[in-house]
């Protein structure tokens, strides 16, 4: 006996079987039914076991056929109004025995009233309660003023729907909840004098949505929280004060464009912030101080933010995505090769295709569309996202109208170094290039004062080389002469550099118009030197700026 499918047009399994007798050549036909393919599988896979007989006939009915496969498919329960209501009342044990029984149910407590629920503390409880792996629904609900309690309840692959729900005075306590890859859907709540509790909650891949939730006069607190890959959002939500201190954070992303915050506002974000995707505070709008630490390898959005009160950027470092331009792509996309390889690649390509080894059509082809689109040759890494220069410039503006100099001088090199090769031209992105390798933008004083020591201990070398060899001496007396000029012409505004230039000319040349050689060098160094003394004034500046 085999049992086989059907023929079908794409060799894909039918609705029905047939099933073969070998010994007598006859087929019994097992009715068609609507099932999906596991299901039939398991029907045959059923109805056939046991039976060894090559003969086999067939008496049942379609109807028999899916009572058998309604059988073996587990019952997804939904309860619903009263019913959710009436397994609440009996408490939590009951309530977790019930979950465990019927993971994958739908639980609704759409439009139910809590508001006569309550203890006589005005505390609705549902802590420690189980909410795993099911679907539970309170929207619309009426939860009436007092506490509502969800401490240590937990939340595993559970999404949890709050929306539009006018909630009272109170507070809403999620305190060491546990959420898996589950959502959390806050979106147009209404909160009258209510605080909301996130303290010590463990967040997995789920989102946590407060869109257009509107707090009034609440709080909200994620303070010591652990976060995942989900998605943080409090677009156009309305806050009085927000307290974000995660414990840790994953790859997720917080959006906030929009967001109003009265009062206070702090983002004080961990270590692990680093893997943050996304910070957009974009058009948000604080009526209170604004603080935001972290370490981050994003540039966070405040571009068009509003704010009435100081806003502390002090503790806030960012990191610049940069990376090197593909042939043929814009500066916004996909890693490239070294120049220095292109360019390889390109002349050994001319060199095959002069030997037929490749299509010259297809070669000049080429050879037009690096022209467009990668001529003239970028010479550093170019900014992954071509808004990061506007972003930075903000956090810059921000910076300067609250007297942070240290952070304007940090936003703006990093905002120099996303505008290169984008917004700045081909000439002042290579002297970008050059101002950010001698001194980081102003920034350091080291930097310039070893390539001032470079250019004066090689002047020397230079001037000692072309010394004449009638005048030369065994002692050191001829490098001190070459220190000198060397000296005199790396600070030309000291008053005793022209009796020094003057008298180490005529000690190392006999005279005071050396060779073209020596005039030329005398002139290079002192343009040399000058850039430099610039850049350590510059440093200082910067350093000791009040």
């Amino acid at each position: 006996m085999v049992l086989h499918p059907q023929k079908s047009p794409r060799n894909l399994p039918p609705d029905g079987f047939r099933v073969f007798a070998r010994n007598d050549g006859q087929d019994a036909g097992l009715p068609t039914t609507n099932l999906s393919r596991p299901h039939r599988f398991y029907i045959a896979k059923r109805y056939f076991k046991g039976h060894s007989d090559t003969q086999l006939h067939l008496c049942e009915t379609e109807n028999e056929i899916r009572d058998m496969a309604e059988e073996s498919i587990p019952k997804i329960e939904m309860l619903v109004a009263d019913e959710a209501l009436d397994l609440w009342r009996k408490g939590r044990n009951a309530w977790n025995s019930w979950i465990d029984r019927h993971p994958g149910s739908d639980i609704n407590f759409f439009l139910i009233d809590f508001s006569l629920e309550r203890d006589p503390l005005a505390v609705l409880s549902f802590a420690k309660y189980r909410f795993d792996n099911i679907n539970v629904n309170f929207s619309y609900a009426n939860f009436g003023h007092g506490e509502i309690d969800f401490t240590q309840a937990s939340f595993r692959n559970c999404n949890l729907g709050l929306s539009n729900i006018n909630f009272g005075n109170g507070d809403l306590n999620f305190s060491r909840a546990t959420f898996g890859d589950g959502d959390i859907d806050l979106s147009f709540a209404t909160f009258g004098n209510f605080k909301i509790y996130f303290s010590g909650a463990t967040f997995g891949d789920g989102d946590v949505n407060f869109f257009r939730a509107n707090c009034g006069n609440g709080d909200v607190y994620f303070s010591d929280v652990t976060l995942g890959k989900g998605q943080i959002n409090f677009c156009q939500a309305q806050i009085k004060d927000l307290l974000f201190t995660p414990k840790a954070i994953g790859t997720g992303e917080i959006i906030a464009e929009g967001l109003s915050i009265k009062g206070r506002a702090v983002f004080d974000l961990p270590s692990s912030a680093i893997k943050l995707k996304s910070l957009n505070l974009h058009s948000a709008s604080f009526d209170g101080p604004l603080t935001l630490k972290g370490a981050l390898s994003i540039i966070p959005d405040l571009r068009a933010t509003r704010y009435s009160h100081q806003v502390d950027l002090s503790a806030l470092t960012v990191k610049l995505r940069r990376r090197w331009q593909k042939p043929g792509r814009r500066t916004d996309q996909l890693r490239v090769k070294a120049v220095s390889e292109t360019g390889i690649i390109s002349r050994l390509a001319y060199k095959f295709a002069r030997k037929k080894w490749i299509n010259l059509r297809h070669f000049n082809k080429l050879r037009r569309l690096w022209k467009h689109h990668c001529w003239p040759i970028k010479l550093s890494q170019v900014a992954e996202d071509p808004q990061d220069g506007a972003r930075l410039r903000r956090l810059k503006e921000i910076a300067e109208t609250n007297k942070d100099h240290q952070a304007a001088l940090r936003f703006s090199a990093d905002e120099n170094r996303a505008k290169r090769w984008i917004e700045t031209s081909w000439f002042g992105s290579v002297l970008d290039m050059a101002f950010s390798f001698f001194s980081n933008y102003g920034q350091s004083i080291l930097r310039p004062s070893f390539w001032l020591g470079v250019i004066f201990a090689l002047s020397m070398y230079a001037y000692k080389a072309k010394q004449l060899p009638k005048l030369a001496t065994d002692g050191w007396a001829d490098w001190a002469q070459a220190a000198l000029l060397s000296a005199s012409n790396s600070l030309p505004f000291l008053p005793q550099s022209r009796e020094l230039r003057t008298g180490a000319l005529k000690a190392l040349y006999d005279t005071t118009d050396p060779s073209s050689y020596v005039d030329a060098l005398m002139i290079t160094q002192g343009v040399l030197s000058f850039i430099f003394l610039f850049l350590i004034g510059l440093g200082l500046r910067n350093r000791f700026r009040l």
